[in-house]
């Protein structure tokens, strides 16, 4: 009954903290072996995806035909980047390389190096 007790009031501090009071209660749980199965909050797609910092589908997205919805399930781009993108590819034509993301604003060297495995412009990188 004790870790009943417990995994509750995880289960209260994760609902009332979030992510953060679901850490705090995990932390709490381990010490008492219980599992926090039970007690953490529940994600949606993009929550999952931005705790894992990978897109959910591990298919290449091709940066030339896919829209803006499919572009922000890639790592580290969100809607407003997605939607650069998609501006970018109508006001340039479609890109040459994935190299050239960089010249959408919001995208340089160190976010494009975390793309690269997810991202291909039709069929090759």
């Amino acid at each position: 009954m004790r870790t009943a007790g417990r995994m509750h009031r995880a289960a209260r501090r994760a609902l009332k903290g979030g992510i953060a009071g679901a850490v705090l209660a995990a932390a709490a749980l381990t010490w008492g072996g219980a599992s926090l199965a039970s007690a953490a909050p529940a994600r949606g797609a993009q929550g999952a995806k931005a705790a894992s910092g990978e897109s959910l589908d591990k298919t290449p997205v091709d940066i030339n035909a896919a829209d803006a919805e499919k572009l922000a399930t890639l790592p580290g781009i969100g809607p407003s980047i997605a939607q650069r993108i998609v501006e970018y590819r109508k006001e340039h034509g479609a890109f040459k390389s994935v190299d050239e993301l960089v010249n959408v604003r919001g995208v340089g060297e160190k976010l494009l190096g975390r793309l690269r495995e997810h991202i291909t412009v039709g069929g090759k990188d």
